[in-house]
């Protein structure tokens, strides 16, 4: 396949809509430090002015494990400033409220993901319309377009992906209950099992979401799947 032929299939994956969806996010230094175990600095900025900044120990990850939600009309912030565990952040005093505590045997975050979406109503010849929920760069898509009768507002899951491991183990998708996180309380389960996604995807494009009503809400997950050439069987 060529350049031109990877681009075309990764240009229709999903992707985290705009600045429209989250006026809040994270930066880290330009400049990588020769050992990933040194100290980072991870900066937030709400609308481009930065109002607050954290230090993580471990580097290269700090900006993908802070991932700003949006919860009864305050703003909300998964991060981990520990390699070894994911907190709540109120927004936009950048004050700690809770979560996960540091410990050897934690989940250690590599990506953070809520995903973010808008209620459409979609028009059809001579028929109901079609309510959704449509999410990230697909709801951007449609924005605006005349087979949309009804658009919502942006709006925050009341779940969060997160993609790590515990320490020296595969990696693993687990998700986040965030129906209490403005409480700063979490609740994390492995509901997808030992699930992992392929490294070069991120969250946003490696977890597709759709719900169509009255269905539920259904994620088309891309992993990654080994198998013997010879025999078909999975190793």
């Amino acid at each position: 396949m060529t350049h031109d032929k990877y681009q075309q299939f990764f240009d229709l994956l999903p992707r985290r809509a705009g600045d429209a969806a989250r006026p809040f996010y994270a930066l880290t230094n330009d400049e990588r430090p020769a050992s990933n175990w040194t100290d980072d600095e991870v900066r937030i900025f709400q609308s481009g002015t930065e109002i607050g900044a954290y230090k993580r120990p471990y580097c290269n990850l700090g900006a993908q494990t802070f991932e700003p939600f949006e919860q009864d009309g305050k703003w909300y912030a998964l991060y981990s400033a520990d390699e070894t565990c994911t907190r709540v952040m109120s927004l936009p005093e950048c004050r700690d409220i809770g979560g996960e505590v540091p410990s050897a045997e934690g989940f250690c975050p590599a990506e953070i993901y809520v995903p973010r979406y808008r209620d459409v109503e979609m028009k059809q010849p001579n028929r109901n319309a079609i309510r959704h929920w449509m999410f990230e760069s697909e709801a951007e898509k449609v924005a605006g377009s005349d087979v949309v009768s009804e658009m919502g507002p942006w709006q925050s899951l009341d779940v969060g992906f997160v993609y790590g491991c515990f320490w020296a183990c595969p990696f693993q998708l687990m998700v986040y209950n965030l129906s209490r996180a403005s409480q700063g309380v979490l609740i994390r389960d492995d509901r997808f099992g030992d699930l992992q996604i392929p490294d070069y995807l991120q969250l946003a494009s490696a977890i597709r979401l759709e719900r169509r009503f009255p269905g539920p809400l259904v994620a088309t997950i891309a992993r990654i799947q080994e198998r013997d050439v010879k025999t078909g069987r999975p190793l």
